[in-house]
């Protein structure tokens, strides 16, 4: 068990949670970042060892003995009459609709390219001019940095029209304490789940990353 790792993920399951709490409901991405920090704490604590496997308890097979009963003296029986023939009859066989199965849905796969490219999209630039400085100032609530048309476009532009797990996913990102974390909540769900390392994609996101990196300056 690696100490570390497990309390690390435990701390990050805890303050999602706590969000979660907050804002009362869980969306897509929040339910796929709890379910990826599970998976990380159950890595964390089998790391090094193989997990147990309990043995069934042994089922106690002993029959309990049961009193003997007197047996009834014998009691005469009527006789039977032989019963009339029965004439068949024929049923109707009714077949079954056939029940049409729903096509499996593709699942997209993230490769090892898709990883690179998403990890030169998070990576920080040095930053030397004046005017770039005082453009990445920080910022204290990322629900109030955007103004109305720049949310619209990166809602339409990085989110695929989906304002509601844009809004949600500020709300937890406010709550963060690291670039560090905030990176690895974006990578793992709206980045991956939207593809932002297309090249149509690429310079939104960009910008949006860095937008939120001010939150943590």
């Amino acid at each position: 068990m690696n100490l570390d790792k497990t309390a690390s993920a435990l701390k990050r399951i805890n303050r999602l949670y706590e969000l979660i709490s907050e804002m009362g409901e869980a969306s897509t991405t929040e339910q796929d970042l709890l379910k990826a920090y599970v998976m990380d704490l159950y890595k964390a604590v089998a790391d090094g060892e193989e997990l147990p496997v309990a043995d069934s308890p042994t089922a106690n097979t002993t029959t309990p003995k049961r009193a003997a009963v007197p047996t009834p003296p014998p009691v005469a029986q009527p006789t039977a009459q032989p019963a009339p023939e029965a004439r068949p009859v024929s049923e109707e066989v009714i077949p079954e609709p056939a029940v049409e199965q729903a096509a499996p849905q593709p699942i997209k796969k993230v490769t090892a390219a898709a990883n690179s490219e998403l990890d030169e999209l998070f990576q920080t630039e040095k930053i030397s001019e004046l005017s770039d400085k005082l453009s990445c100032s920080p910022i204290s609530d990322l629900t109030k940095a955007m103004g109305l048309n720049e949310k619209i476009f990166t809602v339409n532009e990085l989110f695929e029209g989906n304002n509601g797990e844009f809004q949600n996913l500020m709300v937890a990102l406010n709550g963060l304490n690291s670039y560090d974390e905030a990176k690895t909540v974006l990578m793992s769900s709206v980045a991956t789940k939207y593809e932002w390392s297309k090249p149509d994609k690429l310079k939104k996101a960009r910008n949006f990353i860095k937008l939120i990196q001010r939150r943590y300056n």
